[in-house]
């Protein structure tokens, strides 16, 4: 792990500071006396004991001495090589003494007097202080350059260890939250970057198994509309066919049993419309792809739609439309079938070109519905008062209207008597308009 690079790489950098730290400290210089080059000072300031402090008389200093002042007994001053105070030589006795100068007495050697005293600086003292700065100076620097190198660790391991751990929790609460689009963007190469590598890849297989949710749900739902459509036709069929042979039928039990049929058929289709009610909560995710479609198959679907046989003869245009045959048919089924249940008279079907459309027109002779309910038939779950005790979950006519207009066309619904509403009548229905009724205008582009 490149983490136990980087500390053995510290170690060794602070091991070899600590080297060059060792190796710049001087030793601690000794206090060394040179006693000879001393008495040869002592020898020639007591020959020139008569000079001393005279003007013009120069101290001797030869090598291996240091500076020096000579003290007459009474503690003056007679002369000094440099100035005397705290960094040169001793201006007092007492002085001379607590630093640990050399002192030497002038004696005469006749009388035995006390001529002068000599006090030599402690060059140790010197060496010392210089030693002890040079020491600081170097210590300093030796800090600075470890903190320098600890500082670039740590950086180094904030980039590669701490930021990695705060960027992924970034990232796992982004995830937790739903946000599976923005990636984790990492060094690769970094101390984690197979880690968050494989971060990364769960996210991107998260949001693929989200998608693929996403569109089994739309499949699903599309399964339920299209079987719903499947089931609804064949239903319709088997119920106009007992309706009609129990119009037909003389036994009064054979009757019974075709109405028995009948109820049957009118609680599946209640069950499959609350099927469709209870799984398409949104029907906008049903797919519609329009292709071109010949208005002749328009009209066979609505004569197969007439499974009771009451839309009269009629002729559409030739021409091509784009629409989806599959949304088309459920579209008829619903018209055909709501005509059926709340009207239940002959239909009239016709079809004209209108501004790059076909129009096609289905009107029932029935009792209409109320001017106000006309804008609200297409409007999901909504059923008009015409609907009271009918089978129904008000989907038809919303699922027909949301078809039209995703093929790009339009359905309009208006009372064949009276101010129409939504799209005018416009043209014949089959040579005569019926005195009532309800009139649904379907339009369908041109292709």
């Amino acid at each position: 792990m490149k983490t136990r690079r980087y500390a053995v790489a510290l170690v060794v950098v602070l091991a070899a500071v600590a080297v060059v730290v060792a190796a710049l400290i001087p030793r601690l210089p000794g206090a060394k006396v040179d006693l000879p080059a001393i008495n040869d000072v002592t020898q020639t300031l007591l020959a020139d004991a008569d000079r001393l402090g005279a003007a013009g008389y120069s101290l001797p200093r030869p090598a291996g001495v240091g500076e020096y002042s000579v003290l007459a007994p009474d503690g003056a001053v007679l002369a000094s090589t440099s100035p005397v105070g705290q960094n040169g030589p001793a201006d007092t006795l007492s002085e001379a003494l607590n630093r640990g100068d050399t002192v030497v007495d002038l004696v005469d050697p006749a009388f035995g007097k006390l001529l002068a005293r000599v006090a030599f600086v402690n060059t140790a003292d010197v060496a010392r202080a210089a030693y002890v700065t040079r020491v600081r100076a170097v210590a300093l620097g030796g800090l600075a350059l470890t903190g320098a190198v600890c500082g670039l660790f740590l950086w180094r391991l904030h980039r590669r260890l701490v930021k990695p751990f705060h960027d992924m929790q970034g990232f796992a609460q982004r995830v937790a939250m739903g946000d599976l689009d923005a990636p984790l963007l990492m060094d690769k190469g970094g101390s984690f970057g197979a880690f968050t590598e494989s971060f990364d890849l769960m996210r991107t297989e998260l949001a693929a198994a989200r998608d693929r949710e996403r569109q089994a749900e739309v499949s699903k739902k599309e399964l339920v509309a299209s079987l719903s459509h499947d089931i609804k036709t064949p239903v319709a069929s088997i119920r106009a066919m007992a309706e009609l042979m129990a119009a037909q039928a003389t036994d009064p039990a054979v009757r019974g049993r075709l109405e028995t049929v009948q109820a049957k058929a009118d609680q599946i289709d209640t069950l499959v419309s609350n099927l469709f009610n209870a799984t398409l909560e949104d029907l906008t995710q049903l797919k519609v792809e329009p292709v071109p479609v010949a208005a002749g198959d328009i009209g066979q679907l609505i004569r197969e739609a007439d499974v009771r046989g009451l839309v009269g003869p009629f002729t559409l245009p030739e021409c091509l439309v784009l629409a989806d045959p599959l949304r088309v048919a459920q579209v008829i089924d619903n018209l055909v079938s709501n005509a059926y249940k709340y009207a239940g008279t002959p239909m009239v079907v016709a079809g004209d070109i209108e501004g790059g459309e076909l129009v096609v027109r289905l009107a029932d002779q029935g009792p209409g519905v109320a001017e106000d309910e006309l804008p609200l038939l297409t409007q999901k779950f909504y059923r008009g008062a015409v609907a009271a005790g009918q089978p129904g979950a008000g989907l038809g006519l919303h699922l027909a209207s949301h078809f039209m207009a995703a093929m790009g066309g339009s359905l309009t619904l208006a009372n064949a008597a009276g101010p129409p509403s939504g799209v005018p009548l416009g043209g014949p229905l089959g040579g005569a308009e019926p005195p009532s009724g309800l009139v649904a205008t379907l339009r369908f582009p041109l292709a």
